[in-house]
């Protein structure tokens, strides 16, 4: 009753149709006969799959796509829907992951149909997701604390992109996908809020960036060069928040404050300035001078953030009226944390041009080839590459397992 299609001759009773699929797992896979019960187990080639990070509104095209919520007259109709089948061909020949992450679970939250959408998406990650981007900056910031407490210069990142995994990248996909439905609704107006907010945030900057004309030089040293104060100034914010919500015995409030990340980051630093025998008390004032070393300016995450955002300045003091979108923000942290690690990115066209600007394609050398709208072409291209490039056996046990070539 747990065998499932499709099914071929039992090499043992010899029935037609019984010998039928029982279990696939990252490596291998099981057939048994629903007549006999023989069994064997068969080991499948190896893979080495590229990872994929599509931009929110490509993930959410895509699910229209799947489930025809596309209107007829939506505009790039037929590219999405060639998408949609070159991705579920890729995915399927074993070639590529589209992993979600934790931008992805927030933009997903306030989707209307965000439950069948992050499902949508988590299927075509199969069982690997990426890290938390939290984590992937912080372990950025511990590599140069641990050359900075050595006297060393920073080290060079390799930027393998298994290190910013959770699963593993080259597990052929199950033939069963299980699935915990999360009610995000008690989450969904905070993250609405907080969306909104780090936007009218940025409105005031912005607008001091058209009316002031800096150059893209100017905005680049002023943005290499608060690390520390940003760091600082969130933990002073989230330490008072700590103690007001203690003192109120709001204890959401507290825990919110206590357990931020960069709350964590900075009593992590200073755990490890006690250590090496500096007083708690001055464990702090040790930390920020870290912080503020100058060659934290490399920092991966920090190095092309800047430069992100030294480009928006100079088109806004090049006339450009618009503000950035709501969504920047999120778009720049995942060009800055996963871009130096993956093999594409598929951007909106607003975020690929920053990258072309020629203080930002000079200076910020990704990994991942950037595609778009604008160069929807190309990134049809790649996935048709993707895919007549898959090794023959790797097709083949592809039929064996899924019935599909």
């Amino acid at each position: 009753m747990f065998e499932r299609p499709p099914f071929k001759k039992c090499p043992t009773c010899g029935r037609e149709q019984g010998f039928g699929i029982l279990w696939v797992s990252s490596e291998s896979y099981d057939r048994r006969c629903k007549f006999c019960r023989a069994k064997a187990t068969y080991f499948l080639p190896e893979l080495n799959k590229k990872v994929l990070y599509l931009d929110q509104f490509a993930i959410s095209e895509i699910f229209k796509v799947k489930k025809h919520k596309r209107r007829a007259d939506a505009p790039h109709g037929e590219f999405w829907a060639e998408v949609n089948n070159l991705v579920e061909r890729a995915i399927m020949r074993q070639q590529i992951i589209c992993p979600a992450s934790n931008i992805h679970r927030d933009e997903t939250m306030v989707y209307r149909d965000g439950n069948a959408l992050d499902l949508a998406h988590e299927m075509m990650g199969g069982d690997t997701s990426f890290e938390d981007t939290t984590m992937i900056e912080h372990r950025q910031i511990y590599r140069h604390l641990e050359a900075y407490l050595k006297g060393k210069d920073p080290p060079s990142f390799d930027f393998d992109v298994d290190e910013i995994l959770n699963g593993h990248r080259n597990a052929w996909l199950p033939d069963l996908h299980i699935t915990v439905e999360t009610d995000w609704s008690g989450f969904v107006e905070n993250v609405r809020i907080a969306r909104d907010k780090a936007a009218g945030d940025f409105a005031p900057l912005y607008d001091q960036w058209a009316r002031d004309k800096p150059t893209f030089e100017e905005v680049l040293n002023n943005e290499l060069g608060v690390l520390a104060r940003g760091y600082i100034e969130a933990y002073f914010h989230f330490m008072a928040a700590a103690q007001v919500g203690e003192a109120s015995r709001d204890v959401q409030m507290h825990m919110d404050g206590a357990l931020s990340p960069v709350v964590t980051l900075i009593h992590h630093i200073n755990h490890e300035f006690i250590k090496r025998g500096t007083p708690p008390e001055s464990a702090l004032r040790e930390t920020a001078k870290f912080l503020n070393w100058p060659k934290n300016r490399l920092l991966p995450h920090h190095w092309i953030s800047a430069h992100l955002f030294a480009a928006i300045a100079d088109r806004l003091a090049h006339g450009q009226k618009r503000r950035p979108s709501r969504g920047m923000m999120n778009d720049i942290k995942a060009i800055s944390l996963y871009g130096p690690y993956v093999d594409a990115i598929f951007l909106d066209n607003e975020c690929a041009a920053l990258l072309e600007q020629k203080g930002v394609a000079r200076a910020v050398k990704l990994k991942a080839r950037i595609f778009c709208l604008r160069r929807s072409a190309d990134f049809l291209a790649y996935l048709r590459e993707l895919i007549d490039l898959t090794p023959k056996e790797v097709i083949d046990a592809g039929q064996e397992l899924y019935g599909v070539a």
